[in-house]
């Protein structure tokens, strides 16, 4: 598997990973734009079969992941880990020296995954996230970038 800039053809097999995700998925047309004004990566097998995506909004010299997701079928593979650490490679090669996300606080594998990762849980928001069951709380993390090159 390999990661590649999202392409406006990939906007099929994108949003049908985002709805079979089905925690508030966008639709078609908010992915289309996403991938016209964001910074989403794919990764995939090759070049038309897409396992996953990530969505990061750049802010400045930090960027926010907006979403990451992993179709059902290829999840436990460690594609989700792979995608991350190579977009946030790529990220801190062009300078970025933060990156922010936000998670529902029972999305337990997400945290364990990000924890790992080296991001760091600085914040809560009450109550976040509306879900048929009631509402979440949203735990934010962050992981500075740029002190990693600084410390090779």
């Amino acid at each position: 598997m390999f990661l590649r800039i999202a392409k406006i053809a990939d906007l099929t097999q994108i949003s049908l990973i985002e709805n079979d995700a089905g925690f508030h998925p966008r639709s078609e047309q908010q992915l289309k734009k996403s991938i016209q004004t964001h910074r989403v990566w794919v990764i995939a097998a090759n070049d038309n079969d897409v396992a996953g995506f990530a969505i990061f909004q750049q802010l400045l010299d930090e960027v926010e992941l907006l979403n990451i997701v992993i179709a059902k079928n290829e999840q436990g593979k460690g594609l989700g880990r792979q995608l991350l650490d190579e977009a946030l490679i790529l990220l801190r090669a062009e300078k970025s020296s933060k990156c922010l996300l936000e998670v529902g606080h029972k999305n337990h594998g997400a945290i364990k995954l990000y924890s790992s990762m080296g991001f760091e849980k600085v914040g809560v928001r009450k109550n976040y996230y509306t879900l048929p069951s009631g509402s979440q709380d949203a735990l934010l993390f962050v992981k500075l970038l740029q002190q990693e090159i600084d410390h090779e």
